[in-house]
């Protein structure tokens, strides 16, 4: 199986329940690893010698890399027997006779157990070939094995020699040519029983190791971050980038560091002359470094100053004593001397000791020189700035972090010339002692660096003196054993970030975002846009691999401009909308972005990573160094603000109080409850998500709603559009010949350039780098253009002098680029020395554009008195035919209005006012509305307030067509929120009275959309669901709705406080979630909370939206919510400005009812909104049937814990009808037009056509079947009708033919029925017969499939050429002229081998008038006609619909030949008993409530009561009757497809 077909077989398992670590986990054979010592090494071609030869054999090549390999680790090569004597000698040195341990310094079985549980699976095996997986997976067997082994080694130094070595791969570095040693570095896989091992004594001489390290080294502490050495230096920095004093920063990096380490120095034993000579040798140390190092091996060695005891020395000896490796292909062994053994579990250990007596000794030499900083011993955060006087903490001298070899040395001073001494004597001290411990420092590029930025007094010269064109780019410092060169940079990449001279952080960001995007490209396809994988699990993917390397370290970064900001969200924004598949030139705002991907923005990004960070701080204590961070202000600043805005997400969930006044309470919660913390931060980040998406949920579909008033022309005021705050005239820029509006300056000039050729004209006055006039080096082509643009005096002499240059590239461009990267701020603008040209008559470049000032000027000149109301319309002509941007515009159309009032015109002063007014008036940006089109922030908020206020302040004023809308024969409502299917609901009535009111022939469906009908197309806050919707109101096929969005986010009962008897419950009601000055929900609630009003304000505008439409198609519709509250301060949806606009439409009124006197439970004030219904609100006078009020109230929870406002979510039965009377009188007002159906609608471009849901066709189909069958005609099983006229549509012709077989046993149970009901997928249906003259319907019964499709055919196709003469064996005969794939192939081989391609081409060209289109038709009419007469089955796959799946049952394939009879159970469809007459209901115009226990009946209305509750049963019974015959014949189709 290929690649492909393996990867998509393995997605297709995957589910929206996945995990994405699970994701991550089976896709990594596809992935690869993302370590780089994991990917493994290719096999090298070439590798050269010593000398630099190629080596010419592979035994050759084998010495050579055990060469260098050996004389990196200090080893000889020995064979199997001299290593095993040898460690046999040592073993004997190491026993020891006499022990006195004491229990507790002994590694436990438990711990032991401990150590093998954390093995990691999936790791190398070492010599002994014994697989991790069975100590991770077999701890407790293991350890108990293990742990006599573990205490001989610990206790007496007996190490196995499998455990001292292993085998050695080369790692490539990345860096240097592949054929070279000196790019590789080594790893041994050793035994995985021997680091195990290691590790459980490790556990035991932790605390020990930590308390000997130097208070700054940070690697091999537990819980610190890597970060917080980078972060230390950039706190430094910008601490003393506050005070304006000079910094530099001395970063050490050690060659071979790790394999280099000189074990007696670390761990003590003993070197003789002849190893010292050796080291020497290989070193190239001369003898003043020979003498100390000897010296220091005399001195006590690390863990002896460390005060570890002789049991725990002894075994630390023997674990580095008689150590070797092997590579793979050799025959012998290396024995190593020195190093420590890296990926062993002690090599950090033994390199930490070593490196902390260096570091003392470096503090104590340089202790009473003062050169290093001092800052208060801190022990927590000073969120206040007060310090902490009461703690008589110690000082402690900032020597600089340490990780591991990293060694970055901070210093400061008051003047430059007292930070150069100093720096000079810190690089020379420490350079001295490393090379005295044998500790090679790497002055190579790149590595051992000196970052300096001068500040202050003199800084200039300093800047010359370092960074000038003479400059070496050196700093030389003299010590003991010679002069160290290092090198002097701008910027260096400490820790895995950049680090710039001048704490800016452009270039990290930079380099963080090109990381970001390289690891996107790697798994573009795989993972981050495949389709197949659940949008929510690539969004937890993305956010652990993508996110996590764009922002390491960002949780230091203090940025100091808005343009790094913009950038960086920028980037942000970018990856996010890679991971939504969006174009690249595809205008999708910020909020669309965040709303979809459900991620957090940029800024909260920021904010978590600190807040993380901070918890880990807090964990480690004095190593955090909370003196240096406290006094890194802004960025404690930003820590502050992190807080706060915690408490403003939970202030109303969260009981820790106000960070500011409580801070003791939370650094509590996050020193020890860091779970707890975790959690806060997850909610603090979904709040917020939830918060901005509720934002743009709203302004969106106010925004659209405006769209679709503009559209209609009813939106008259404010012209403006909403959210946008009128800019200024000096913040607008565009293009007036493309009608392009731009955000910026910058953003204006590149388009004038890159579209119409336009520069700035300084741009010709720059030849280089210098200033032409005043001699100032600016060393890059950007500077300098930015002084020509400022300097009036330089400009003016340069154009004075007519001084023209080819244009070189300007700001943005890339040689630009490169200049400011060689640059980097090094050095500020430089006098050059040289002769002054005399001055000229300075002169300046034209302000305004010649062109059309000269063509505008004309035609003020020209005009006439009778042309002047053409002037306005005259210039914007003229403007428009010229490439010139807004700014150059402006400024001309300024200076002729200046002109103009000192001419002297022949016009007459109206005329000459006149003018003048146009020009002023086109001065202004509101005159050009493309101008204020993209005036949205970038990645700015949408102004809800400001959208709101529009609202309020617009005009209302819609027009009324010439040409009413057509209404067709079959009629869509919506019946919205409409919960379960019950007596008396409004689809009941509906379908009762529409069959008295309206018997024109026209077809009702009544769609009830609800999520209790179905998950998917019963859900309104899905995007495809609604727009199906309003795409049917656009259409026409929709006529009306009823909404009655959902009011639990709304309602006034969260006001009441609970009741008396409930007040010593420990639970009380819900609490209010919406006030008057927060509409749209409060800005901080509990998670469960913000999700109920993201809810609520999404169903209420989608019905909002849906009767805005209605509104604008000329339909009806209802709004129900309950009424607007008393009190001026509660919530209601009726204080809205978009319920308010709706309201201020013509034939919309409001009516105010209580549900009580119409059958409710309780009162239950509520408001409607009616939409072209006038009739409605007598309607629900009339359908009253109490005249007073009940007394229940519907506050809190009944006697069986459920709230009692559930059952008044269901409307009662006199409302309904209510309703549906108000309803039938709409329809009753407005005929349907003759010629008009819903696939006439759908052809029409002008209609906004828009394709229906399949279910309406299914049941209009449903209704023919039903009528044919009473007239007494017998329908074939391949004869039901459809009114559309498509015969591939197989799966609905499926459904058919199953439903006629239900309709034959619902007629034979109850003959005399006049209507059935159908219900199917989401919604439920009932349609009149669109058959009128029953004379015709026999006709129609009587024609086969392919005579009805034929018939249907001609009816909406163009005639063309007659093709009735021509006969089946002709056209199978006749070849293909069209379509690639079988063009030249005759028809009766494509319909034999390809019926996919048949039915896509029927479904394509069935309208089309082309002759070889209609040969085809002809033919799949004939053949079908030939199929029908011969009872053979046709073979033409299902056509996948693409609307709304209102028909979701798999339907079983079936043959045009009749079926078996279907015996049904007559008990089955015995209930199946339809109403003969409605005359019962024509009388009726009070309705009671069938709810004995809560509403007792009168005795007026027992009668109709008991008829009502009798026909609701027997409507039920049908439908649920019907329900079991269709589940019967599915499950005998599919047992009949599974026999054959």
């Amino acid at each position: 199986m290929s690649k492909k077909a393996t990867l998509q077989s393995l997605v297709s398992e995957f589910n929206h329940t996945t995990a994405a670590s699970e994701i991550q986990q089976r896709l990594k054979p596809f992935m690869g690893p993302s370590h780089k010592l994991r990917q493994g090494l290719a096999p090298l071609p070439l590798i050269r010698d010593a000398e630099g030869f190629p080596c010419t054999s592979q035994q050759a090549a084998l010495d050579r890399w055990i060469s260098f390999f050996s004389e990196m680790e200090g080893g000889e090569r020995v064979d199997e027997q001299q290593q095993r004597e040898l460690w046999r000698e040592n073993l004997a040195t190491l026993r020891c006779t006499n022990l006195e341990v004491e229990i507790s310094e002994v590694p436990s079985l438990a711990e032991l157990e401990h150590a093998c549980r954390q093995v990691a699976t999936g790791k190398a095996s070492g010599m002994d070939r014994i697989p991790s997986e069975l100590l991770r997976h077999c701890p407790r067997s293991m350890a108990r094995t293990l742990y006599s082994l573990m205490l001989k080694v610990y206790l007496q130094g007996q190490e196995p020699l499998a455990h001292k070595g292993g085998y050695l791969v080369p790692i490539w570095k990345g860096k240097l040519s592949k054929d070279v040693c000196g790019a590789f570095r080594s790893i041994l896989i050793s035994s995985m029983v021997g680091k195990t091992l290691h590790k459980a004594m490790r556990s035991k001489q932790s605390d020990l190791y930590h308390s000997y390290l130097h208070a700054q080294q940070l690697g091999g502490r537990k819980g610190v971050s890597v970060s917080l050495g980078g972060h230390l230096i950039r706190a430094f920095l910008r601490i003393f980038k506050d005070r304006n004093q000079p910094t530099a920063v001395l970063f050490i990096d050690l060659q071979e560091a790790f394999y280099r380490v000189i074990r007696p120095l670390a761990i003590s034993g003993h070197w003789d002359d002849a190893q010292i000579a050796s080291l020497a040798a290989r070193l190239h140390l001369d003898h003043n470094i020979m003498h100390d190092l000897k010296e220091h091996l005399h001195e006590a060695s690390a863990i002896d100053l460390a005060g570890m005891q002789g049991v725990a020395k002894r075994a630390i000896r023997a674990l580095h004593t008689d150590t070797f490796f092997a590579l793979s292909g050799q025959q012998d062994f290396v024995r190593t001397s020195q190093g420590s053994r890296p990926g062993d579990s002690f090599a950090d250990v033994v390199f930490g000791y070593l490196m902390a007596r260096v570091l003392k000794s470096f503090e104590a030499q340089l202790a009473t020189k003062n050169i290093f900083s001092s800052f208060p011993g801190d022990t927590q955060p000073d969120f206040h700035a007060q310090g902490f006087p009461e703690q008589s903490t110690m000082e402690f001298q900032m020597i600089g972090p340490c990780w591991m070899d990293d060694l970055a040395i901070p210093l400061t001073a008051s003047t430059n010339e007292e930070l150069l001494t100093n720096l000079g004597i810190a690089t020379s001290t420490i350079l001295d002692l490393f090379q005295a411990h044998a500790m090679t420092p790497n002055l190579n590029k790149g590595k051992t660096e000196i970052l300096y930025k001068p500040r202050g007094r003199g800084s200039r010269a300093v800047q010359r003196q370092l960074f000038g064109p003479n400059a070496p780019g050196l700093f030389s410092a003299i010590g003991e054993y010679g002069t160290y060169k290092v090198n002097i940079v701008t910027q260096y990449l400490h820790l895995g970030g950049t680090t710039h001279f001048s704490g800016d952080l452009r270039k990290e960001i930079k380099r963080r975002i090109a990381i970001s995007n390289q690891s996107f490209n790697k798994h573009r396809k795989l993972i981050y846009q495949n389709t197949d994988l659940a949008p929510a699990r690539r969004t937890e993917i993305f956010n652990s691999l993508i996110l996590s390397r764009l922002l390491f370290g960002a949780e230091t970064w203090f940025i100091q401009d808005q343009k790094t900001k913009d950038y960086l969200h920028s980037a942000i924004m970018r990856l996010y909308k890679r991971l939504l598949r969006c174009p690249s030139d595809s205008h999708v705002s910020d909020e669309e972005v965040l709303h979809k991907t459900e991620l957090p923005a940029p800024p909260v990004l920021l904010r978590l990573k600190r807040l993380s960070y901070l918890s880990s701080l807090i964990a480690v204590g004095q190593s955090a160094h909370w003196g240096l961070l406290n006094q890194d202000t802004a960025w404690m600043n930003l820590l502050r603000d992190d807080l706060q805005w915690v408490w403003d997400q939970l202030s109303h969930s969260c009981n820790l109080g106000n960070p500011v006044e409580h801070t003791d309470r939370w650094l509590e919660v996050i020193r020890h409850h860091r779970g707890y913390w975790r959690r806060l931060l997850r909610r603090a980040k979904q709040h917020s998500s939830l918060v901005a998406s509720r934002l743009y949920v709203c302004a969106a579909a106010h925004l659209r709603i405006q769209n679709l008033l503009s559209t209609h022309a009813c939106w008259k005021l404010p012209t403006r559009e909403p959210g946008i705050k009128e800019p200024e005239d000096n913040k607008v820029f565009g293009c007036m010949q493309c009608e392009l509006s731009c955000r910026t300056l910058a953003g204006e000039g590149a388009h004038m350039n890159r579209k119409h050729g336009q520069f700035h004209p300084v741009r010709t006055l720059i030849d280089g780098t210098q200033c032409g006039h005043c001699l100032k080096e600016f060393f890059t082509h950007g500077k300098l253009q930015a002084h020509l643009i400022r300097s009036d005096v330089c400009r003016c002499q340069l154009v004075g002098r007519r001084v023209r240059h080819q244009p070189l590239p300007g700001l943005g461009s890339t040689q630009v680029a490169l200049q400011h990267e060689v640059w980097d701020g090094r050095l500020p603008v430089l006098q050059a020395e040289g002769p002054c040209l005399e001055p000229v008559i300075p002169r300046d470049f034209d302000d305004e554009h010649p062109a059309l000032l000269e063509a505008i000027t004309l035609h003020v000149v020209e005009m006439s008195d009778d042309n002047i109301r053409d002037f306005e319309h005259i210039i914007r002509a003229t403007i428009k035919q010229y490439a010139i941007s807004w700014t150059l515009c402006q400024r001309t159309l300024r200076r002729i209005i200046n002109v103009l009032e000192e001419a002297e015109l022949e016009q007459t002063k109206e005329t000459v006012d006149h003018m003048k007014h146009c020009l002023i008036s086109l001065c202004s940006s509101r005159a050009w509305p493309f101008l204020l089109h993209h005036q949205l922030p970038v990645h700015g908020r949408f102004d809800l307030a400001q959208i709101e206020e529009d609202f309020d302040h617009a005009l209302i004023e819609p027009t009324q067509p010439e040409i009413p809308h057509p209404c067709t024969k079959e009629r869509i409502f919506l019946h919205v929120f409409s919960g379960r299917r019950r007596e008396g609901d409004l689809q009941f009535f509906m379908e009762k009275l529409y069959d008295q009111l309206c018997a024109d022939g026209t077809t009702l469906c009544v769609v009830s959309l609800d999520l209790i009908i179905d998950q998917q197309w019963g859900n309104v806050r899905q995007e495809t669901t609604q727009n199906f919707w309003l795409e049917g109101v656009k259409a026409g096929w929709v006529y009306g709705a009823l909404c009655g969005p959902p009011c639990e986010t709304w309602s006034q009962a969260r006001f009441v406080d609970a009741a008396p008897d409930q007040q010593s419950l420990p639970r009380h009601g819900p609490r209010p979630l919406r006030d008057i000055y927060e509409l749209w929900g409060f800005s901080s609630l509990s998670i469960r909370e913000a999700l109920q009003v993201a809810t609520g304000n999404e169903l209420l505008l989608f019905s909002i939206e849906l009767l805005f439409s209605l509104a604008c198609a000329q339909g009806f519709g209802v709004l129900e919510h309950p009424q607007e509250p008393d009190d001026e301060t509660r919530p209601s949806i009726w204080r809205l400005a978009i319920t308010r606009l709706l309201l201020r439409f013509p034939n919309v009124e409001h009516i105010d009812l209580a549900q009580g006197l119409l059958g409710a439970w309780s009162p239950k004030p509520t408001r409607l909104l009616a939409l072209n219904l006038p009739s409605l609100r007598t309607q629900l006078r009339e359908h009253q049937i109490s005249k007073d009020l009940p007394k229940r109230s519907a506050i809190g929870k009944g006697k069986d814990g459920s709230w009692k406002t559930s059952p008044l979510k269901e409307y009662p039965p006199a409302m309904n009808r209510a309703f549906a009377l108000s309803f039938c009188h709409w329809f009753q007002a407005h005929p349907h037009c003759a010629d008009q159906g819903i696939d006439q609608v759908r052809a029409k471009p002008s209609l906004g056509g828009s394709r229906p849901p399949d279910l309406a066709f299914a049941a209009a189909s449903v209704s023919k079947c039903v009528l044919l069958r009473r007239q007494g005609v017998r329908l074939r099983r391949s004869e039901s009708p459809c009114i559309r006229p498509k015969s591939e549509r197989t799966e609905l012709g499926l459904f058919l033919v199953d439903l006629n077989d239900m309709i034959q046993a619902a007629d034979s149970t109850n003959p005399k029925s006049s209507k059935v009901s159908a219900k199917t997928g989401t919604c439920h249906e009932t349609f009149a017969s669109e058959e009128t003259d029953p004379v015709n319907a026999p006709s129609l019964a009587v024609m086969s499939m392919s005579q009805r499709l034929s018939k249907l055919y001609q009816e909406v196709t163009v005639k063309g050429e007659d093709l009735s003469h021509l006969t089946l064996e002709e056209l199978s005969a006749e070849k293909i002229k069209f379509g690639e794939k079988h063009q030249g192939a005759t028809m009766e081989h494509v319909w034999r081998t390809d019926p996919e391609w048949i039915r896509f081409m029927v479904n394509r060209y069935e309208t089309s008038v082309k002759p070889e289109h209609q040969r085809l038709m002809k033919f799949v009419e004939l053949k079908l006609k030939y199929h029908e007469e011969n009872q053979l089955p046709v073979r033409v796959p299902k056509a996948r619909s693409t609307a709304a799946p209102m028909i979701s049952r798999r339907q079983p394939k079936c043959k045009a030949a009749p079926r078996t009879p279907i015996e049904v159970d007559e008990a089955e469809i015995s209930d199946l008993q339809l109403v003969e007459s409605d005359a019962t209901w024509e009388n009726m115009s009070h309705i009671e409530m069938s709810n004995p226990e809560t509403m007792p009946l009168t005795d007026l209305n027992q009668q109709h009561a008991e008829e009502f509750q009798a026909l609701q049963t027997r409507m039920l019974n049908m439908e649920n009757a019907l329900s079991r015959v269709i589940r019967h014949l599915e499950d005998q189709a599919n047992d009949s497809i599974q026999e054959n």
